[in-house]
């Protein structure tokens, strides 16, 4: 059986509203969503040498248990699919989050959908 999670977002319906691309989610971010949503676990590849070999490979999971900073983060759609994740699968360690951009209404919406009653997510930082 499979865990389901949903969020609800107030957005424009325009791509500028207000002098700002912000207040809408932009296309590009669906199939990072979609990317991290089924590939919760996902590793990231590091290497700290040029030759990889074998041995030398480490890694870490993209965003559990990690601090995570998202430049321009609009209404919160990454935001909050990344809040969702850390919450579900970091139980020992849920990491932390912090949303951000440079428009004051964009930030106020990003609130707003934080606080929506349908989210979980009212811990989240937000900041300009």
């Amino acid at each position: 059986m499979h865990d389901y999670s949903s969020a609800t977002l107030l957005e424009s319906r325009t791509t500028i509203e207000g002098g700002t691309t912000g207040l809408r989610t932009w296309t590009a971010s669906f199939p990072l969503a979609q990317y991290l949503i089924q590939n919760p676990g996902a590793l990231l590849l590091i290497s700290h040498s040029k030759l990889i070999t074998y041995e030398d490979l480490s890694f870490e999971e993209i965003v559990v248990s990690k601090n995570v900073l998202e430049l321009g983060s609009g209404v919160g759609f990454l935001g909050i699919i990344v809040a969702t994740l850390q919450q579900m699968r970091g139980q020992n360690q849920p990491g932390t989050l912090w949303l951000t951009d440079i428009n004051d209404k964009v930030l106020e919406r990003c609130r707003e959908n934080l606080r929506l009653p349908c989210s979980r997510l009212t811990s989240c930082r937000i900041s300009g």
